[in-house]
Parts: C-alpha cells; structure tokens; sequence
C-alpha cells in the first residue's frame, strides 16, 4: 500500500513536471509567434523630414487705390495672360496702370463703374511660370533643416513623378517656420496654390549598420545573439520610415533583431 502511494506521488509528480514543460514550450512558442526576426544589413541611409508644400509664384501684383475713386475701364480680364507693360485699368481721372510683369490676371475683386475705397485690392495678377515651393514646419523639424539640402516634391496631380528641389531660406512667421525650395524645372501643368508631399533630406549616411526602427522602442532593441534572446541599449543616428543608423557597437552583423509583428 505504501509503496503504491509513493508511485502514484512520483507519477503525480511526473506529471506536474511535464505539464509545467509543456506550459512553458507553450508560452515559449506564444513569444516566439509575436516576433518577427530581421538581420541588420549595411548600406546608405536617408534621413528625411516631411511636410506639406504650397506653389507660390517669385512674382505676384495687386492694383490698389490710394484715394477714393471708381474704374472706369477695365482692359483684362480673369484669366487672360497679359504682356509687361500692357494696360490693365483706367480710373475716372484717366489714370492708367500697366502690368510690371508678363503674367496672368488671377482675380479682379471690381467691375467698371463701381467706387473703389482707398486701399482696395482691384486686380491680382501672378506669373504663374517662375514658381517655388513653400513648407511650414515645427520648431523641432526646423531646427535641422539648412539652405542647400535636397528636397524631393511629389504632385497627386503627376503621380509616379517625383521633382527635385533645393532649401533657399529657412524663416519665422506668425509663431511658424517657413522653408522655401527652388525647383529649376518645374513642370509647366504645376500652378499658383497647388499642393505637394515635400520630404526634405536633413542627413544621409553611406555604408553603415541599419537595424528595422520597427525593432527599437524607447532606445532599446531585442537581440538575438548565439541563441540568446536579450535587450541591449542602442545609439540611433540617421533614420528613415523603415531602418535606424547604429552609432555604437551594440549591434553586431550576425545579430538577429526580434521585431514585434503588429
């Protein structure tokens, strides 16, 4: 009888043993499933920062009054595209005004015969053929951006085409911070007051380690190394929407970086 209580303990016991293996191959496998492993890889690196960019015209003209007074002619029309120099309006007192510019006539705000107060806008008009891009940015983003960098500009308008420009001046207004690119070819279909993804490269790196920037949280990444899973601290540089520049040697080449599947 002893003996047989002292079997079914060990069998009991066995049995314990075995369940908490298989619990743990279980949750084991569980964590296993909720990573994805990814190799660094060495190459080039573009870090970019990004924004929405609105088409402005190097040329723009808007006819006012400085006294009050009424149009008596009007020589354009919107839309029409008028020579440097051609008339654009006369006032009652005969007064005529000329274009400064070759442009086109965006807007006229009055008709002919109806009185004018000082300081109103009669007529705009814009050279819609010597444009540049202009982008808002944050404190933090501003910060990184310098003249000469390279900007790439794309259109929904032309999809799959993607415009190269450069960063001309970086300035405050109104609380914000405005970037201007030059664009020396700019398509001739882009017009005044489009809209275009700006991505501005702040930083680009040849030949270095990149780790998935899916695979960092919080500076740190989860290696697996010779079998081992652990968390190491990583030193990030220059990044992009997929991979992170390592600066240290936390990282090395046959590493295996365990990414969390979303």
């Amino acid at each position: 009888m002893l003996s047989q209580l002292k079997s079914h303990k060990k069998i009991a016991l066995l049995a314990g043993v075995v369940l908490v293996m298989a619990i743990g191959i279980i949750l084991r496998l569980r964590y296993t499933a909720r990573f994805e492993p990814v190799s660094p890889k060495r190459g080039s690196i573009t870090e970019a920062i990004y924004g929405i960019g609105t088409v402005k015209s190097n040329e723009v003209y808007e006819q006012k009054l400085g006294v009050l007074g009424s149009v008596d002619k009007l020589y354009v029309k919107e839309g029409d595209v008028v020579k440097k120099g051609s008339l654009l309006l006369r006032t009652e007192e005969y007064v005529t005004f000329r274009a400064p510019f070759t442009g086109t006539v965006t807007q006229l705000f009055f008709n002919e015969k109806e009185l004018v107060m000082p300081g109103s806008t009669i007529l705009k008009m814009v050279n819609i053929n010597d444009n540049y891009v202009q982008v808002s940015l944050d404190q933090e983003s501003a910060l990184r951006v310098k003249a000469g960098q390279n900007a790439q500009l794309s259109f929904e308008s032309i999809r799959g085409k993607s415009i190269t420009g450069k960063v001309k001046k970086i300035y405050p207004s109104k609380g914000s911070f405005l970037i201007t690119i030059d664009v020396e070819n700019m398509p001739a279909e882009i017009l005044p007051d489009m809209t275009a993804d700006v991505a501005i490269e702040v930083a680009k790196r040849e030949n270095v380690l990149m780790i998935p920037l899916s695979g960092i949280n919080r500076g740190i990444a989860r290696v697996k190394r010779k079998g081992k899973t652990k968390k190491l601290k990583v030193s990030i540089g220059a990044i992009n929407n997929q991979w992170a520049e390592v600066l240290d040697g936390s990282i090395l080449e046959d590493d295996i970086i365990m990414v969390e599947k979303e």
